[in-house]
């Protein structure tokens, strides 16, 4: 093995970056396997949910988070950091539910509270 060199495995091939070559440590392999190689997939990140929750419910921690979480994913998946994105999609998108029933349930009370309250005076 070549110093400095990579590992004995499969990598992009050099001639076609869309499929795999052996590199044995010293050189190539004769052919590449025709397989092609996987793209990058980034996680979603939630983000437009997160701002649309967060103009609607303003000063809330839990939609500043989502949005923080989701810009995260974005940084961390082009850093080349795939579990942490898929982490930071995970919770941006936990807290967007959560504040998605918070928006709903105060929605409710609100309307209880100015349409079907017995107790409302008119």
């Amino acid at each position: 093995m070549l110093p400095d060199s990579p590992p004995p495995a499969w990598y992009p091939d050099p001639a076609n970056p869309d499929q795999r070559r052996w590199w044995d440590g010293n050189a190539w392999g004769p052919t590449a396997d025709g397989a092609p190689i996987a793209p990058k997939v980034r996680p979603p990140s939630y983000l437009v949910w997160a701002i649309v929750l967060l103009v609607l419910n303003t000063c809330n921690p839990l939609c500043i988070a989502a949005v923080i979480y989701g810009f995260r994913v974005g940084k961390l998946s082009d850093a080349g950091d795939a579990a942490g994105a898929l982490r930071a999609s995970r919770l941006a998108r936990t807290l967007n539910i959560i504040n998605t029933c918070l928006i709903l349930a105060l929605a409710a009370l609100a309307f209880y509270a100015e349409f079907l309250n017995p107790n409302r005076r008119y």
